[in-house]
């Protein structure tokens, strides 16, 4: 299972063009017993089998408010620790997986800058008021 993720990340990453630099190198690394994935190019889903649960993981775009030219995409990184075991970090969260009574989609994504919500309006100057 975790020989399958690892290969659809790489046939991605393979063909993928980034629009911004990311913020750590991407590529797949292998540390002792431990197997890592940096991607800006691949959201992941899990769908429990039993409940239809459904949690989905990618990278980020971050763009500075105060220098908008500044833009860099927020790696996704995968840890795979045992045969049913994954730690998923993106820029903003961190959670161990189990992924035995799950299904795995992994998917292309793709960096795009959208306006975010300004209700309430944080003073961060991007919009020049």
């Amino acid at each position: 299972m975790l020989e399958e993720i690892w290969r659809a990340i790489e046939q991605i990453e393979a063909v993928t063009n980034y629009p911004y630099p990311c913020d750590k190198k991407t590529g797949i690394y292998i540390r002792g017993e431990i197997l890592q994935i940096i991607t800006g190019a691949c959201k992941i889903e899990f769908i429990h089998r039993k409940t239809g649960e459904k949690r989905r993981y990618e990278p980020k775009v971050y763009q500075s408010c105060m220098n908008p030219n500044q833009i860099e995409i927020k790696t996704l990184q995968i840890s795979m620790l045992e045969n049913t075991y994954l730690v998923i970090k993106n820029a903003y969260e961190t959670s161990q997986i189990d992924i035995a009574d799950l299904d795995i989609h992994i998917q292309p994504w793709e960096a795009s800058i959208y306006k975010a919500s300004c209700n309430p309006c944080v003073n961060c100057g991007k919009c020049s008021w």
